[in-house]
């Protein structure tokens, strides 16, 4: 779910001053925030099936990216985008030859990941990711994945204007990651229930 939380519009400095280490919870769910054109969003904190798709996920890219020596990938780094936006991507990848541009490791990524995983909640509406996916390719991304838990689906966008829709027992790659291959009947795998407990 996000909600715009101020009318003034707020440059992405501005924005990190006033909510970069801000923590809040409403009712009893962690917040987070972006800047979306100026506009300050809280987002809540997804829940299970969410976690355990973007842990599979961050744990094949980092794994790839770390034994190629390709860059780095992880979850949830906040990305400037432009001078009005800053998003917190679920995963993120980013070129070597880019990270001797992160200066500060404790603001936000100074520019656009060059591939982006959104992980798609209810609540999040196509307008919104729509939004979402302009501002990543106005900033330089390459790449975006918008991945549909409850339809066992990723759909694969591209800065060329291409896209793909993967399911069933279809594989995920991309240019970026030349290799890399995830099969999506292991990424939407249900999650094993443990039965019984310690006797």
């Amino acid at each position: 779910m996000t909600d715009a939380v101020q009318t003034n519009l707020l440059t992405a400095d501005e924005f990190w001053d006033l909510y970069g280490g801000k923590e809040e919870f409403a009712d009893g769910f962690r917040l987070h925030y972006e800047l979306i054109n100026g506009r300050v969003v809280e987002t809540l904190l997804p829940g299970f099936d969410h976690m355990i798709i973007q842990g599979r996920l961050t744990a094949s890219l980092v794994t790839f990216v770390d034994m190629h020596g390709l860059g780095r990938a992880g979850p949830e780094a906040h990305s400037k985008l432009s001078q009005y936006s800053t998003l917190v991507p679920d995963i993120v990848f980013i070129r070597a030859e880019k990270l001797d541009q992160i200066t500060d490791s404790d603001k936000p990524v100074p520019f656009a990941p060059d591939l982006v995983v959104e992980i798609i909640s209810p609540s999040n509406s196509n307008d919104e990711m729509q939004e979402k996916l302009d501002l990543y390719f106005a900033a330089g991304t390459q790449t975006v994945w918008l991945v549909y838990p409850k339809r066992k689906e990723v759909v694969a966008y591209h800065a060329n204007g291409t896209w793909q829709a993967l399911n069933g027992n279809a594989v995920l790659t991309d240019d970026l990651l030349p290799g890399l291959s995830i099969a999506l009947e292991a990424l939407f795998a249900p999650t094993k229930q443990v039965s019984g407990g310690p006797s």
